[in-house]
């Protein structure tokens, strides 16, 4: 598979996660060190995955629900042949992402080629 190949099946998984309400999912696409980070009204947030696993497992998952599905990846850029990032669009209604996904690829792991999403910086609309 090619790089952008591996990053898209990645992103799948990611998508597929977040709809599915499938912590196991984002276990798969995250690195573990990978943090949250985003700006609310009153003051920055950067969480830690934990933090955001215990929410996910907490709520009723968008399938469950019945809600439609709003994902899509909207860019890819890479900066070299262990680095990327992923602008994305997905949701858990009411609230829309838009998220920036920096990616890296690590030599010996297993699956999307050795890429995982290290850091995960968003925008949440709620419509």
């Amino acid at each position: 598979m090619t790089a952008l190949a591996d990053i898209e099946a990645l992103l799948g998984r990611y998508f597929d996660g977040l709809y599915e309400g499938d912590v196991a999912a984002w276990e798969a696409v995250f690195h573990p060190e990978c943090r949250f980070h985003t700006n609310r009204p009153d003051r920055p947030v950067s969480e830690p995955l934990a933090d955001v696993f215990g929410r996910m497992r907490a709520r009723q998952s968008p399938k469950s629900l019945g809600a439609a599905r709003h994902d899509r990846i909207v860019t890819v850029d890479f900066s070299g042949p262990e680095t990327a990032l992923a602008k994305v669009e997905c949701a858990v209604p009411p609230q829309f992402f838009t998220d920036y996904l920096t990616l890296c690829r690590f030599d010996g792991l297993a699956g999307f080629g050795g890429w995982r999403i290290v850091t995960k910086t968003y925008r949440t609309d709620v419509r």
